[in-house]
This record gives C-alpha cells, structure tokens and sequence, in this order.
C-alpha cells in the first residue's frame, strides 16, 4: 500500500494534482510493481491525514498557471499540492506511471498562492482574536486558547518557511495575538 509519504511525493513530482488523478497514478504503481490495489476509500483517508499534517494543500485551477475553468470539465475541482511540512517520497515506477498516463508537471502561481494562504491564514487570526476577546480567563478556555495559538503561530512559521517572505506582513499580526492572550492570563 502506499504511504502519505509517498502521495506527498506524487504532488511534489507533478506540481498539482486531483484526487481522481492520484487514484489513477497509485493504481498505476500497484499494478507496475505489483502490488494489491488500494481501495478508494484508503487513499482519502491518507490524503485528509495528510491534509491534517499540512502534508498536502488544497488550491483551485486559479492557482495554477496557463489553466483556465473552460479547459476542465469541473471548474470547482480541487487540486492538491505539497504543503509546507511535507516530506515527500517517491514510489518506486513514479516516473514510468507517469509516463504512461501522459501526465506533466503543472507549475503553480506563486502570487496567487501567496493570497490564498496569506487570506486563510488573516481568517484564522481573526477567528482567534475573537475568540480571545469573548472568553473568559478561566484555566480551561486559556489552555485551548493557548493551543490553538500555538498551532496558528507554528501554521505561520511553517507557511513563511514555505514561500519565504511571502506572509511577512501577517507576522506582526500574529504576534499581537501573543501579547492577547498574555492579557488575558494575567486579568
């Protein structure tokens, strides 16, 4: 069976890439190499494990260069990429299944990568500034709260660590949610 690891690998060889595609290009590998098919169902439950990890990004055909709604038959499909914490592997017979579905690397558009990440990230800001604005400082909501500012403040580190200097302008927003919730402790 394949690996998120290797899915990651997949993405990172092709740039973006459907879920449908994925399933060709595992079931591709299998079969040249020999091995028992995945079921469908698998594989989504590695991609969203994946997902969960930042292993894997969700973008839309806006973000990728030279594609446009007409050339797909859904323009609302997903595509993924590898994230910013991924560590991809490549399965082994990648470059032969892709050679034999016909599939090429699509380059993604760094600019309106850039604002769609940058965009999610302001929206989760938001989201916990006012969750820190309503809440109460008692020793439970702070514990979460100060979870949840853990995982945004690393979510920062690893998307500037990703497009370097591309969320720069974000950072101090980021920061000033620290400074909240030591507020809040110390009320």
């Amino acid at each position: 069976m394949i690996s998120e690891e290797e899915i990651v690998g997949i993405l990172d060889a092709l740039g973006a890439v459907t879920f449908e595609e994925i399933k060709e290009i595992v079931h591709e590998i299998e079969f040249l190499n020999e091995d028992e098919k995945t079921i469908e169902e698998e594989l989504e439950k590695l991609c969203n494990k994946a997902k969960s990890k930042h292993w894997i990004e969700v973008v839309s055909y806006e973000e990728i260069e030279d594609m446009s709604p007409e050339a797909m038959e859904n323009p609302e499909e997903e595509f993924f990429i590898s994230g910013p914490d991924a560590f991809p592997e490549y399965p082994k017979k990648l470059s032969e299944a892709l050679d034999i579905l016909k599939l090429h690397k699509r380059e993604l558009d760094r600019e309106k990568l850039i604002h769609r990440f940058a965009r999610r990230l302001k929206m989760q800001i938001t989201r916990l500034s006012n969750k820190i604005k309503e809440s109460p400082a008692d020793g439970e909501t702070l514990e979460k709260l100060d979870r949840q500012y853990s995982d945004l403040l690393n979510l920062y580190y690893d998307y500037d660590s990703w497009i370097p200097e591309a969320f720069a302008e974000l950072e101090e927003d980021v920061l000033k949610l620290g400074s909240k919730l030591e507020s809040l402790k110390n009320a």
